[in-house]
């Protein structure tokens, strides 16, 4: 029945329970998992040249350590034995690039940690929009605290 699991991992609030979870599960329903890491944009009115080079630095940052988390992923999905698909998606608006992965890799439930803690990221999937994930996913979002 779940043949797909979309894990969503955020570049500002990591959580392994997700993950973890996904793992355990797809062994019990020889699924696959689809690994998906949000990164949080630089958000800055820099009319000048270092404030955008910083803010270029910073995204580099994000996506090189977003990377490292779906590569370390990958890694334990297939010593399980398991087959795992890693995205990096950089947005202003995580929940639509949520359904949208999860609707064109075909997967059956989502997995996402729910923390709270700084950041843009964090405001956005703030009650509004993980609601928004719940009642617009096509199929069951499973949020691990």
């Amino acid at each position: 029945m779940f043949r797909n699991i979309l894990v969503v991992e955020h570049s500002l609030q990591r959580s392994d329970k997700p993950f973890l979870a996904a793992v355990e599960f797809s062994r019990l329903h020889r699924s696959s998992i689809v690994d998906l890491s949000i990164v949080e944009p630089r958000l800055y009115n820099g009319s000048d040249e270092q404030a955008r080079h910083d803010g270029a630095l910073v995204e580099r940052e994000r996506r090189l350590v977003a990377h490292h988390v779906l590569d370390d992923h990958v890694t334990t999905a297939r010593q399980a034995q398991l087959a795992c698909k890693a995205f990096i998606v950089q947005s202003q608006t995580p929940s639509v690039e949520i359904l949208n992965v999860a609707r064109s890799e075909g997967c059956d439930v989502i997995f996402i940690a729910a923390q709270k803690r700084q950041g843009f990221f964090v405001k956005l999937l703030e009650e509004s929009e993980m609601d928004w994930v719940i009642q617009h996913a096509q199929v069951p979002v499973l949020v691990f605290p």
